[in-house]
């Protein structure tokens, strides 16, 4: 545009095209006395340069061809600040996909380590079983007294479900009264001789022949006085009856005994009514060898 023309002058003319056109490149021809129109073209129309009359053609086709040039640039750097956000924009998508694909893959492998450290516990467990129950087999295949039976009975299942105290009731006075007949130690067998609440539940579980539980309900903390060691409670069958009662507390430090190593202990209980009931045979017999002295006596008299 040149700054002198009729209507509208050069810096107005620009001004308006910079609204209408915000993309175009602005040239204002001027002479020197118009410098400050120049100037103020410049700050109100974005004026890219502006040119002295009278011009050199080599100067205009200059100014012209970086006119067009700068064009160039701007729409060249709008296009690749556009494609800029847009892959920027991919970029957080696929990032954002690739935390929580990330924390799936976390999660899946947490899972997958947890199932596989609860499986490898259960072949523990299951070795642990099938050593405790060989070490029965073979204490049945030969003649053991009753209070060394009892005692590989306990060290058995401490060993299996890794309790810190277990012990052994036998009855005594037809059931109404209970002798702990084996521990873990010495120490243990004299603690657990002296707690008439415990006893009271060992009766419980040998005339009901049910498992029972002590020190997880309120009614145990309201009928007895003292401290109550938390403990389970099962009695061992040999048929309908019932020949002791196993109990096993302070079992893995405070943990409560999963639901495998209780059906251990319940497996256990078969081989263990077994060999009590072999080490009690064993310690009859010089009752009815001489019993049965006495009727070869009576008869060969007859």
């Amino acid at each position: 545009s040149d700054q002198r023309m009729p209507e509208m002058n050069g810096a107005e003319f620009l001004r308006r095209a910079k609204e209408i056109a915000p993309d175009s490149v602005r040239l204002m021809l001027t002479g020197y006395s118009d410098i400050q129109a120049a100037m103020d073209a410049i700050n109100k129309s974005g004026l890219f340069r502006y040119i002295l009359k009278p011009w050199n053609d080599d100067d205009l086709k200059l100014a012209v061809r970086e006119a067009a040039t700068h064009h160039n640039l701007v729409a060249e750097n709008r296009r690749l600040t556009s494609e800029l956000i847009s892959k920027n924009k991919i970029l957080e998508d696929l990032n954002a996909n690739l935390e929580h694909k990330v924390r799936e893959r976390t999660r899946d492998l947490k899972q997958a380590h947890e199932t596989n450290l609860a499986l490898l516990e259960k072949l523990r467990l299951r070795v642990r079983e099938l050593k405790g129950r060989d070490r029965i087999l073979q204490h049945l295949l030969t003649i053991h007294p009753l209070e060394e039976t009892l005692q590989t009975a306990v060290e058995v299942i401490c060993d299996v479900v890794g309790a810190d105290v277990a012990a052994i009731h036998l009855p005594m006075e037809e059931g109404t009264a209970f002798a702990t007949a084996a521990a873990r130690s010495p120490t243990t067998l004299e603690q657990l001789a002296v707690r008439p609440f415990h006893c009271k539940a060992v009766k419980q579980a040998y005339v009901s022949r049910e498992i029972v539980r002590v020190g997880e309900s309120e009614a145990d903390y309201q009928e007895k006085s003292g401290e109550i060691d938390p403990c389970i409670l099962l009695p061992v069958l040999r048929g309908e009856q019932c020949l002791a009662v196993i109990e096993v507390d302070k079992y893995k430090s405070g943990r409560t005994l999963s639901d495998d190593e209780m059906e251990i202990i319940k497996k256990l209980r078969v081989h263990i009514a077994m060999a009590i009931s072999d080490s009690q045979i064993q310690e009859d017999l010089p009752v009815w060898e001489a019993t049965l002295d006495d009727v070869l006596r009576d008869y060969s008299r007859k």
